[in-house]
C-alpha cells in the first residue's frame, strides 16, 4: 500500500509538472523573445550598422592611403635627388599626377628644414598647387623671408615627432588659392636619425562627397564626417554647416553647429567624450605625452596648447587599427533631421582621427526586429509543446519504474554498513547508481587518506572539542613544540591558557567555539616543553569550528603556521637595507671630503713651494700634512668598510688589518668597557679578503659589547689576542658578558638566530653567521667557550702565510717629472672651483699648460676643436655631463690621447674602464704633486 501510494504521488506529480512545465514554458517563450532575442537580434542591426562604418572607413582608408604611399615616396626621393632646384622642378610634379586620382589630389611637395637643401639659404621650399583648370602650379610664397616659415606651420612642427615610417594628417583648411576644403598628408625626412624636412601631398575634400552620400543611402539614414577638431567636412544639408556670409565653402565646428541646432548637443558631448577618452589612453601609453604637447605648442604659431594635446594623442595614435574598439553607438531622443528618435554610431578613423556619424530612425530598427521576433514565436512554440508531451511518456516509463526500485534499495539496504544499491542498467540510472556505489567506496577511502593526511601534514594542525579541551594534534605539532600530544591531549583547555587569556585575541576564541571563523596574524607564543625548556614562536594561527549536518559544533581546528624565522629574516631585511644606506651615505660623505682634502693638500703644496726658505713656516705645514694624510687614512677606512665589492684573497697583515678595525669600531664601544689588545709579534701574514676579515672582527668585537650590555657590568672587559701557534695565526675575542647557555651553543652561527632577549634592541641574528661563514670561505676554524654569567671567548684560527715583503720605504723626496714631459698641455675637467684652481697652480708649477672644463660637455668640445691636448685629468662625478660619458665620447674622437680619471671614490665601474683600455689610469683624491709625476712618468713615454 505504501509502495502504491509512492507511486500514484510520483505520477501525480511528474503530471503535474509537465502541465506547469508547458504554461510556464509559454510564459517565458514570450519573455524571452522580448527580453533576451529582441534585444540579441537589436544588437545585430546595431552590428549592420557598424559594419557600414567601418566599410567607410576601410574605404576611405583606401582612397587615402595612395596619398599617403605618395607623401613618403616623396620623402625617400628627397633623399636620392641631386640638391638642384632644376631637378626637383623635373621629377616631383610627375609623383603629384597620379592617374585616377587629380580630382582628389589637390597639390604637395617638399619643405627642408633650414639650411638643409643649400647653406645660403634659409627657405627654400618646392610646393605645386592645382589652378582652377587642374594643371599642377610652381608656388614659392612660403620662401618669403617677411614670413613666419613654414616650419613653424601645423602641418610641419607635429611631423619632428613622427617615426619615418609614419605619416601626420593636418587640421582640414580651405585651401588659400584655389578656396576648396582639403587636408595635407605629411611625412618626415630622415636620414641617419637627422631630420631633413618633411614632404606632403594635399587632399581636396569635396571628391569624398559622393563616397559619404552613396553609403548614406545604403543605412536608409544619413551620415556626418568631422576631422580632429570637430570641424564638419561633412553634412547633408551643407548650407548648415558653413559660415555664414562666406564667399567659399568653408564648414563650421560643431560646438558652433550645437548652438544653431540644441538637438545635436547629445552627438556632441559624446563625441567629446570619446576624445578625451582616447587623450588619457594616448598619456598612459607615451611617457612622453605632455613634454611633446609642449613642445609642439611652443614651435608652432598655429598650434594652441589644446590642439597641441590632441594632436600628441594623434602621434601616439593609440587607436591602431582595430576599428571596433574605435566605436560608439547611443540613442538620440529626437533628431534634427528624421524629427524622430534615432540611433547614431560614431566611428573613428586611425590615423586622421575622423569620426563618421552613422544616424537612423529608431522605428526603422525596432520594426525589423519586431518581425523577425513573432516569425520565431510562431515557428517554435508547437513543436516544442509536442516534444514536451512525448517526452512526459518517455520520462514515464525509463524513470519512473526505475526509480521505484531504487527507492526501495535506498530504504530496505541488504548491508547497513556498506550501504550499497544492488541495481544494474545500461541506462542513465544504472550509470548513477554506479556512481553512487563508487562514490560511497571513495567517502570510506577519503576518510582514510583525510587521517593520513592530518598526520603527515608538514603544517602543524590541532584539533580540539567544544568545550575547548585538546583531544588531537599531527606530527609537525609535535616537532615545532618538542612535545608529544599525548602529554597534551586531555590535559591543555585553550580558555584557560595564561598567554591567550592576556592576549587581545582571547574575546575572538569564544566567537569561533560559536561558529565563526579566525585568523590571528604575527602571534608570540610561548610553550614550555617536558624537558622545562620554553620555545617562543611567532605564529600564524587559523581557526574554524566543524559542524555537523545540524550545524552543530563537533570539533575547532588550529593550524599553527610557525612565522619565526620569516619575521626576523624581514627584520633582518630591514636592518640591512638601513645598513646599505648609511654605506651609501659615508661613500658620498667620504667622496665630498676627499674634495675638500684635495684643494687643501695641493693648496700647502704650493704653500710649502712659496716659503721654501721659512723653515719655521714649513714646520707648521708638515704638521698640518700629516693631520691631513690622517684624515685620508679615515676617510679610506669608511670607503672601506662601505663598498660593496666580489671577495679578492690577496696577502695581508692580520695586525694591521686588525688595527685599522680597532680605529673605526673605537667609538662604538662604551666608556665602561676597557678595550684591551695584544699583538704577540709582527709578521702575521694571511691570504684574505680584507673587507670580510675586518667584518668579522667587528662582528666578534660588537658581539663581545652587547653581551656586556646585557650582563649590566659597570667594568666590562673586551680582550683581544692575536699570536702565531705552529703555523696557525690565533685571533681570540674574549668579554666578561652574559655568557651563552650550553642548550643553545649549537645555534649561534644559525642565520637568525638571536640570543637576545625581548626586552632588548634585536639584533639581524645574522653576526655570528656571517664571522661563520667568512672563517670557512678562508678555510679557516672558529671554536667558543662560555659559562653563563661569566663571559665567552671565540677563537679564530688562520693558515699562517709564508710571504716576505721589503718593508723598505722609498725615498721619493728627489722625485721629477720627465722632461719629455715638459711643457705638454693638460686638460684639466673638475667641476669644483677651489679643486680646479688647486690642481691647475700645481701643474703648471710641475711645468704642464693647462687648459680648463668645468664639465665633461666642455671637455668633449675642447677635445674636438683643439688638436694640442696631450693628456686629460677628469673628474667622475660632474653637472651636466659625467666623466663617464665623456670619456666614451673623448675615446671616439681620440683613441690614444692618455686620460687619467681623478676622484674622491673609487668605484667598480672606474677599475672597468681601466681594465678595458679606456682610461690610462685612475687617481684618488686626495692627492699630491709627487703622486701625479710617478703616474706621468710611469704612464706618459
Amino acid at each position: 500500500m505504501e509502495n502504491r501510494n509512492f507511486k500514484n504521488y510520483i505520477q501525480n506529480f511528474i503530471s503535474l509538472t509537465f502541465l506547469i512545465t508547458i504554461i510556464v514554458f509559454s510564459i517565458i517563450a514570450y519573455f524571452t523573445i522580448k527580453k533576451v532575442a529582441y534585444p540579441i537580434l537589436l544588437s545585430k542591426e546595431y552590428e549592420n550598422i557598424r559594419n557600414i562604418g567601418n566599410s567607410i572607413v576601410l574605404e576611405l582608408r583606401n582612397k587615402i592611403k595612395n596619398a599617403e604611399t605618395l607623401s613618403l615616396t616623396e620623402a625617400n626621393i628627397y633623399k636620392l635627388l641631386e640638391k638642384k632646384k632644376s631637378v626637383f622642378i623635373k621629377i616631383i610634379p610627375n609623383f603629384l599626377n597620379l592617374s585616377g586620382y587629380e580630382n582628389i589630389i589637390a597639390g604637395g611637395g617638399i619643405w627642408p628644414e633650414p639650411y638643409t637643401f643649400s647653406k645660403k639659404d634659409f627657405y627654400r621650399s618646392f610646393f605645386w598647387g592645382r589652378d582652377k583648370n587642374g594643371i599642377l602650379k610652381y608656388y614659392n610664397d612660403y620662401n618669403n623671408p617677411s614670413g613666419k616659415g613654414y616650419f613653424h606651420e601645423e602641418w610641419y612642427v607635429p611631423v619632428k615627432f613622427l617615426d619615418k615610417s609614419k605619416v601626420y594628417w593636418s587640421r582640414s583648411y580651405i585651401d588659400p588659392y584655389s578656396k576648396q576644403p582639403m587636408v595635407t598628408c605629411t611625412s618626415p625626412i630622415i636620414d641617419n636619425k637627422k631630420f631633413l624636412g618633411v614632404a606632403t601631398v594635399d587632399l581636396k575634400l569635396e571628391g569624398l562627397e559622393k563616397l559619404f552620400s552613396q553609403y548614406a543611402k545604403k543605412v536608409n539614414g544619413y551620415i556626418f564626417v568631422l576631422d580632429r577638431e570637430n570641424n564638419f567636412l561633412y553634412f547633408p544639408k551643407g548650407k548648415t554647416v558653413r559660415w555664414k556670409g562666406s564667399f567659399y565653402k568653408k564648414y563650421i565646428n560643431l560646438s558652433e553647429f550645437t548652438k544653431r541646432f540644441p538637438r545635436f548637443s547629445i552627438i556632441k558631448n559624446k563625441i567629446e567624450s570619446m576624445d578625451y577618452k582616447f587623450i588619457n589612453l594616448a598619456r598612459q601609453k607615451n611617457s612622453r605625452f605632455d613634454k611633446i604637447a609642449d613642445k609642439i605648442s611652443e614651435e608652432s604659431y598655429q598650434i594652441s596648447k589644446q590642439e597641441a594635446v590632441l594632436i600628441t594623442t594623434i602621434l601616439t595614435n593609440p587607436l591602431k587599427l582595430k576599428l571596433a574598439s574605435n566605436l560608439e553607438s547611443f540613442k538620440v531622443e529626437k533628431d534634427m533631421i528624421f524629427n524622430e528618435p534615432a540611433i547614431c554610431t560614431i566611428i573613428y578613423m586611425p590615423g586622421t582621427y575622423w569620426k563618421i556619424g552613422v544616424v537612423v530612425t529608431e522605428k526603422l530598427m525596432s520594426n525589423l526586429v519586431n518581425q523577425i521576433s513573432w516569425r520565431i514565436i510562431s515557428n517554435l512554440f508547437f513543436p516544442i509543446i509536442f516534444i514536451l508531451l512525448i517526452g512526459y511518456f518517455l520520462i514515464r516509463h525509463n524513470l519512473l519504474v526505475p526509480l521505484k526500485k531504487i527507492t526501495l534499495e535506498l530504504l530496505n539496504p541488504h548491508d547497513k554498513e556498506d550501504f550499497y544499491i544492488n541495481y544494474s542498467s545500461n541506462n542513465e540510472l544504472g550509470r548513477l547508481v554506479y556512481y553512487f556505489n563508487k562514490r560511497t567506496r571513495e567517502l570510506k577511502e577519503s576518510e582514510a587518506y583525510s587521517k593520513a593526511i592530518f598526520e603527515q601534514s608538514p603544517v602543524p594542525i590541532q584539533i580540539f572539542d567544544k568545550k575547548g579541551i585538546a583531544i588531537d594534534a599531527n606530527k609537525a605539532w609535535e616537532n615545532m613544540w618538542g612535545m608529544d600530544k599525548r602529554d597534551f591531549n586531555g590535559k591543555y583547555n585553550i580558555f584557560r591558557d595564561k598567554i591567550f587569556k592576556n592576549s587581545k585575541e582571547f574575546k575572538y576564541i569564544h566567537d569561533v567555539f560559536n561558529g565563526k571563523p579566525y585568523i590571528i596574524k604575527k602571534f608570540e607564543y610561548k610553550l614550555k616543553t617536558v624537558a622545562n625548556i620554553g620555545r617562543d614562536r611567532i605564529l600564524n594561527v587559523i581557526m574554524f569550528p566543524i559542524k555537523d549536518t545540524n550545524s552543530n559544533i563537533v570539533r575547532v581546528v588550529v593550524i599553527q603556521e610557525d612565522i619565526t624565522d620569516k619575521v626576523k629574516m624581514e627584520e633582518s631585511i630591514q636592518r640591512i637595507g638601513q645598513l646599505e644606506a648609511l654605506g651609501e651615505l659615508s661613500a658620498g660623505v667620504a667622496h665630498d671630503f676627499n674634495n675638500i682634502l684635495t684643494g687643501m693638500v695641493l693648496n700647502l703644496e704650493m704653500l710649502e713651494i712659496k716659503l721654501k726658505g721659512n723653515r719655521e713656516a714649513i714646520r707648521f705645514i708638515n704638521k698640518i700634512k700629516i693631520s691631513m694624510d690622517s684624515a685620508k687614512n679615515l676617510i679610506h677606512k669608511i670607503r672601506m668598510v662601505s663598498r660593496r665589492e666580489e671577495h679578492k684573497m690577496f696577502p695581508c697583515k692580520l695586525n694591521e688589518i686588525l688595527k685599522e678595525s680597532l680605529d673605526i669600531i673605537k667609538p662604538a664601544i662604551s666608556s665602561n668597557i676597557d678595550l684591551k689588545v695584544h699583538i704577540l709579534g709582527n709578521h702575521f701574514w694571511i691570504e684574505c679578503d680584507k673587507n670580510s676579515i675586518n667584518q668579522l672582527i667587528m662582528n666578534l668585537i660588537i658581539n663581545a659589547r652587547d653581551a656586556i650590555k646585557t650582563a649590566e657590568r659597570s667594568n666590562g672587559l673586551i680582550e683581544i689576542t692575536l699570536k702565531e701557534e705552529n703555523n696557525f695565526i690565533i685571533l681570540k675575542v674574549s668579554d666578561n658578558g652574559i655568557g651563552i647557555p650550553e642548550e643553545i651553543k649549537e645555534r649561534i652561527f644559525e642565520p637568525f638566530f638571536s640570543t637576545k632577549q625581548k626586552t632588548e634592541h634585536r639584533g639581524t641574528g645574522l653576526g655570528l653567521s656571517i664571522v661563520f661563514n667568512i672563517v670557512i670561505m678562508h678555510k679557516g676554524e672558529i671554536a667558543v667557550k662560555s659559562e653563563v654569567g661569566k663571559g665567552t671567548t671565540f677563537t679564530v684560527k688562520f693558515y699562517l702565510l709564508d710571504y716576505q715583503i721589503d718593508d723598505r720605504k722609498e725615498d721619493k723626496k728627489n722625485i721629477r717629472l720627465n722632461k719629455s714631459l715638459y711643457n705638454k698641455t693638460v686638460l684639466l675637467v673638475e667641476d669644483e672651483d677651489n679643486v680646479s684652481e688647486a690642481e691647475s697652480e700645481i701643474l703648471k708649477y710641475l711645468g704642464f699648460k693647462v687648459v680648463n672644463a668645468k664639465n665633461g660637455k666642455e671637455a668633449v668640445d675642447i677635445v674636438k676643436s683643439s688638436e694640442k691636448i696631450d693628456i686629460v685629468l677628469i673628474d667622475w662625478d660632474m653637472p651636466i655631463m659625467n666623466g663617464e660619458k665623456a670619456i666614451l665620447d673623448i675615446r671616439k674622437i681620440n683613441q690614444t690621447i692618455p686620460i687619467f680619471i681623478v676622484s674622491g671614490a673609487i668605484s667598480e665601474r672606474m677599475e672597468k674602464f681601466k681594465n678595458s683600455g679606456l682610461i690610462t689610469e685612475i687617481i684618488n683624491k686626495p692627492f699630491k704633486k709627487d703622486e701625479i709625476i710617478e703616474k706621468f712618468n710611469f704612464y706618459i713615454n
